[in-house]
């Protein structure tokens, strides 16, 4: 059974990283081949900090924490290429037997 998995895999976010992968590893224990489709609503992609009016400075440093999130997704959360529009999303869901959003 393949799973498409539709959660915030693409934010900075540790919490959003290990949930995901907690996940996934719990469906996989049942049997479940996991994806992750690569899909964000327009807009989405910004960084967490900015409507707060935070700037990058010495004690934070967002680009450690892109690196690292970047690499964790990409040895943990196996994702599908870019879905740049809900159709493309959809098409891509498609080929899964189930969808968790």
């Amino acid at each position: 059974m393949k799973v498409a998995v539709l959660t915030f895999r693409w934010a900075n976010n540790y919490g959003a990283l290990l949930q995901a992968f907690g996940l996934r590893r719990a469906l996989e224990s049942l049997g479940a081949e996991v994806v992750f489709p690569d899909y964000a609503p327009a807009g989405y992609r910004v960084p967490w900090w900015r409507p707060l009016g935070l700037r990058q400075g010495v004690l934070f440093r967002p680009e450690l924490m892109k690196r690292r999130c970047a690499r964790f997704r990409r040895d943990y959360l196996p994702g599908t290429p870019r879905c740049d529009s809900a159709a493309r999303l959809a098409e891509t869901c498609r080929e899964c037997d189930a969808v968790l959003v």
